[in-house]
């Protein structure tokens, strides 16, 4: 019985070293596979072009929508396709029906802002943008 358990002991710490370095091994082997992985890739035709946008915010003054495109600003954006979207907006009862009409129009949602407490209590700001050709 003495000579079963030192052979045991033996064949065992023998065992542990001989699998300890295949540890290491599998993985080494392992990092430098995953190393190699991409989760994802970008056409060459996107990475090579940054993309551009044109924004606007739809906004409500008292009862009519209208968008803010940069019309009053000096220079003043001269866009003949937005200001026929601002008469189409202004027509329009609801800000659902609103950005409905715009996004059809190619325009996505990207941020909006609701105000309570000031004078503009009540009041939610949409901005919008779209991609340029």
């Amino acid at each position: 019985m003495f000579g079963f358990s030192t052979a045991a002991r033996a064949l065992n710490g023998a065992g542990r070293h001989y699998f300890g370095g295949m540890k290491y091994l599998l993985l080494t082997a392992w990092l430098l596979l995953a190393a190699g992985a991409r989760a994802q890739t970008t056409s060459p035709a996107l990475a090579s072009q940054p993309a551009h946008y044109q924004y606007c915010l739809l906004t409500k003054n008292y009862s009519t929508w209208h968008l803010d495109y940069g019309q009053y600003a000096k220079p003043a954006v001269a866009d003949a396709g937005l200001r026929e979207d601002n008469a189409a907006v202004a027509k329009l009862d609801s800000e659902v029906a609103a950005l409905n009409y715009l996004d059809g129009r190619g325009w996505e949602y990207v941020n909006s802002t609701s105000y309570s407490g000031t004078t503009y209590s009540g009041r939610t700001d949409y901005l919008l943008r779209r991609r340029l050709p």
